[in-house]
C-alpha cells in the first residue's frame, strides 16, 4: 500500500511540476512599446522599442522572431536586447506616411518563459515636409542654360554653357554631400566656333554621370551630331571626366531630343530622333544606343520599320532589371495624316525587339505625344492624346501589349507618369493629375493642380511604394514664375499646393523632381537673382 501511495504521490508531484512549469512558461508578456499601437506621425529614423515583463534569452531575438514590415515587404532592421528590452533600428529610413507592423513571436525568457501571445504593433510614419531651399550654384554673366541632376545618395551634377568668345564651352561641377569644400568646375568640352543646344546631365546610383549636347552648326543645314562626356566616379586611373565623343554614329545625319536612362548597375540606354540632312521635310528615324561600363557605347540601332515624318514626341523608360521601353509616333505620308504609335522593348539579353504597332490614329489638329511609365517589375503603361481624346494601353512583364482603352475627351497628353508594382499609377497634366485605381480598373477624374487652370509648365510626378505621390511644376503667380508642389497621401487624398521656391521674387523654372528609395525627394530649379544671372537652388522633401 505504501508503495502504491508513494507512486501516486510521485505522479501528483510530476503533474504539479509540469503545471507549475507551464504556468511559469506563459508569463512572458509585452509591457509597453514605442511607438504605441495605432500611433500616427511616428519618426522615420528613430529606433523602435519593445519592453517585456522579464529578461529575454538573446538567442530568441532574431530576424525571424521580430520583423518590421509594410504592405510591400519586410524592412531590414538591426536588433539588440538588454534584459527585457528589445531595440529595433531600421537600417534605412522608413517610408513617409506609411503603415508598418512590428511583429514579435516565439520569444523566450531567460528562465524559459514563453511569450503569452504574438505581438503586433501597428503604426503610421510621419509624412515628409519641404525643407528651406539651398543655393547650389550661382552663374556668372558669361554662363547660361544650367541643367542639374541628383542621385539617391545626394550626389548632384550641374552643367551649363559658357562663352569662349567665338562659340560655346560646356562646364560642369559635382556636389558631394558632406564635402568640406565645393569642387572646382571642370571644362567638359570646348566647341571652338560652334554652339551647343539641348545640354543635359544624367547621374546614376553610383555617382557616374553623363553630360550630353547637340553640336549646333552655324550653317542651318549642316548635320547636328549628339555628343556625350562621361564622368567616372572614383579616385584611380580612368576616373573623372572622359574625352567627349559622338554617340549617334552617323556623320551626315542630325540627332535631337535625347533621352537617357540608367539601370542599377550604371549601364545606360539612350533614345533620340534623327533626320536626314539636309533640307526641309527630311525623313526621320528613331535610334537607340546602349552604354555599358565594360565596353562603352555600342553601335546605334534604328527602331522604326522605315523612316517617316515624326508626328509627336518620344519617350524612354527602364525597369529594375535594366530592360527598357521606347515609344514614338510616325506618319509615313504627310498628305495622309494617319499616325502610327509604335513601341519597342529592350531586353538585356536579346536587345531591341521589332517595332510593335500599338495603334493608328487620324491626326488633324493635335500631335500624339506618348508618355511611358514602367514599374520595377517590368510592366508598362503608355498614354497618348489625339483628336478624339485620351487613350492608354498596358503591357505585361513579357512586353505583351493589350488593346488601347479610351479614357476621356482630353486632347493633351500627360507630361509625366509613374507606375507602381501595386498597379496604382499617376499621370500629371498641365492642369491636373489623374490616378489609376487598379481595384476599380479605371483612371479617375483629373484633380486640379491649383485654381489657376492651364497655367503650369510640364509638371513632374513621383510616387513611393506606399502609393504616396508628389507633383511639382512651374506656374505664373503674382506676375512671376514660381515653383509649386502638391502632395498626395495614400488613402487620404491631395493636400493644398504651395510654392517651394521660398524667397523667389524674380522668376524661376523647375529643372528636376527626384524620389529616392526611402521616399525622400528633392526638387531643383533655376532662379533669377538680383545680380542679373541665374542661381541653381534645391529643396529636400524629407
Amino acid at each position: 500500500m505504501w508503495i502504491v501511495l508513494a507512486r501516486r504521490l510521485t505522479v501528483v508531484a510530476i503533474v504539479w511540476m509540469m503545471s507549475s512549469a507551464i504556468a511559469n512558461a506563459a508569463t512572458l508578456e509585452l509591457v509597453s512599446s514605442a511607438p504605441a499601437n495605432n500611433a500616427v506621425d511616428v519618426s522615420r529614423v528613430d529606433p523602435l522599442n519593445l519592453q517585456f515583463s522579464t529578461a529575454l534569452s538573446p538567442y530568441s531575438v532574431r530576424a525571424d522572431t521580430i520583423t518590421l514590415r509594410n504592405a510591400t515587404g519586410v524592412q531590414k532592421v538591426g536588433l539588440s536586447v538588454t534584459g527585457g528590452s528589445v531595440t529595433v533600428r531600421p537600417l534605412t529610413p522608413l517610408l513617409p506616411w506609411t503603415t508598418y507592423t512590428l511583429n514579435a513571436q516565439s520569444l523566450v525568457g531567460s528562465a524559459g518563459e514563453q511569450l503569452a501571445q504574438p505581438v503586433a504593433i501597428v503604426f503610421k510614419t510621419r509624412d515628409a515636409a519641404w525643407q528651406p531651399p539651398q543655393l547650389i550654384d550661382r552663374l556668372t554673366t558669361e554662363q547660361w542654360n544650367p541643367v542639374t541632376a541628383v542621385n539617391s545618395k545626394g550626389i548632384r551634377f550641374v552643367a551649363w554653357q559658357q562663352s569662349n568668345g567665338a562659340g560655346d564651352d560646356i562646364w560642369a561641377v559635382r556636389h558631394v554631400p558632406g564635402a568640406t569644400a565645393a569642387e572646382t568646375p571642370v571644362l567638359i568640352a570646348s566647341l571652338g566656333t560652334e554652339y551647343a543646344s539641348e545640354v543635359r546631365v544624367f547621374v546614376d546610383e553610383n555617382g557616374n554621370a553623363f553630360v550630353t549636347w547637340q553640336l549646333d552648326k552655324s550653317e542651318v543645314w549642316l548635320p547636328r551630331r549628339l555628343w556625350a562626356s562621361r564622368f567616372t566616379a572614383g579616385s584611380g586611373a580612368g576616373s573623372g571626366w572622359g574625352v567627349p565623343q559622338a554617340i549617334d554614329g552617323y556623320a551626315k545625319r542630325s540627332g535631337t531630343n535625347l533621352h537617357l536612362v540608367f539601370d542599377h548597375a550604371g549601364n545606360a540606354v539612350a533614345l533620340w530622333q534623327e533626320w536626314d540632312c539636309c533640307g526641309p521635310h527630311s525623313l526621320q528615324s528613331i535610334v537607340a544606343n546602349r552604354y555599358t561600363q565594360r565596353t562603352g557605347w555600342s553601335k546605334p540601332v534604328h527602331l522604326d520599320n522605315a523612316p517617316g515624318f515624326l508626328a509627336g514626341d518620344t519617350d524612354l523608360q527602364i525597369d529594375d532589371d535594366g530592360n527598357a521601353y521606347a515609344a514614338w509616333v510616325m506618319v509615313e505620308n504627310l498628305y495622309n495624316p494617319i499616325a502610327d504609335l509604335r513601341v519597342s522593348h529592350f531586353d538585356t539579353t536579346s536587345g531591341w525587339s521589332a517595332a510593335h504597332l500599338v495603334t493608328s490614329e487620324y491626326v488633324f489638329e493635335s500631335s500624339i505625344d506618348p508618355t511611358l511609365a514602367v514599374n520595377p517589375r517590368g510592366e508598362a503603361l503608355l498614354m497618348w492624346a489625339y483628336d478624339n481624346g485620351l487613350k492608354y494601353a498596358h503591357a505585361d512583364e513579357l512586353a505583351r501589349w493589350g488593346t488601347p482603352i479610351g479614357i476621356d475627351a482630353t486632347h493633351v497628353a500627360p507630361s509625366s507618369m509613374v507606375y507602381l508594382d501595386s498597379g496604382i499609377a499617376f499621370a500629371a497634366f498641365s492642369d491636373g493629375v489623374k490616378m489609376f485605381r487598379p481595384d476599380l480598373g479605371y483612371w479617375d477624374w483629373k484633380h486640379p493642380l491649383s485654381n489657376q487652370q492651364n497655367t503650369s509648365t510640364a509638371p513632374r510626378i513621383v510616387a513611393d511604394k506606399s502609393g504616396n505621390a508628389l507633383v511639382a511644376w512651374t506656374q505664373t503667380s503674382g506676375g512671376i514664375d514660381r515653383v509649386f508642389a502638391k502632395r498626395y497621401r495614400a488613402a487620404r487624398g491631395w493636400l493644398n499646393p504651395a510654392p517651394i521656391d521660398v524667397g523667389n521674387t524674380l522668376g524661376a523654372g523647375l529643372e528636376e523632381l527626384f524620389l529616392d528609395p526611402t521616399g525622400s525627394a528633392a526638387a531643383a530649379w533655376w532662379q533669377r537673382n538680383d545680380q542679373g544671372t541665374l542661381d541653381i537652388k534645391a529643396a529636400a522633401f524629407k
